[in-house]
């Protein structure tokens, strides 16, 4: 999916309030996951990050 520039700053405006509210309301290791009929707030407790299996 390729965005124009339009929709990037459409998409901005509308994330602008989410952000606010998850700055105002949760803790840093917080983040929304929005998909298309469904909104939830994450929260990682632990993310380890381990890249020895991935093939090229």
């Amino acid at each position: 999916m390729i965005l124009s520039i339009q929709q990037m700053n459409e998409l901005d405006k509308l994330a602008d309030p989410l952000v606010k509210w998850i700055n105002d309301n949760c803790h840093p290791r917080c983040k929304i996951i929005i998909e298309s009929g469904r909104i939830e707030v994450w929260e990682g407790i632990c993310s380890l990050l381990n890249e020895k299996h991935i093939k090229d």
